[in-house]
């Protein structure tokens, strides 16, 4: 009887798989780098053009802060000048500051006439 050739370990194939043949053959590293230096470069280049950028950005974010809380004691320090303007402006304070001066300026007892031209 002959075997069949099912059973026979003559008609495996004896290669191994490519992974495996891949790993064996040397890989030369220096010859890799030197194939993507130009990529290699344009990574480094847009790694420090992010940083560049997120610096900036702080930088910029810390400036709108500082601006917008000076915009804010800015606009408590209008309000509170107002304030004050309007008190002074008031008849009674004006008759009061002139009265502790010693100023001799007396309220008008007659309302002012109009004058109307023909």
């Amino acid at each position: 009887m002959t075997a069949s050739p099912k059973n026979t370990k003559q008609n495996i194939p004896q290669t191994e798989p490519e992974f495996i043949q891949e790993d064996r053959n040397e890989i030369n590293f220096a010859d890799s780098i030197q194939q993507n230096f130009g990529f290699i470069l344009f990574v480094f280049f847009l790694g420090i053009v992010y940083i560049y950028n997120m610096h900036y950005t702080a930088k910029a974010y810390k400036e709108v802060q500082v601006l917008q809380q000076q915009t804010k004691e800015l606009r408590w320090e209008y309000t509170g000048k107002q304030v004050e303007a309007e008190k002074l402006s008031r008849p009674s304070t004006i008759a009061k500051i002139l009265s502790n001066r010693n100023i001799n300026i007396k309220a008008p007892s007659e309302t002012p006439k109009r004058i109307t031209a023909e």
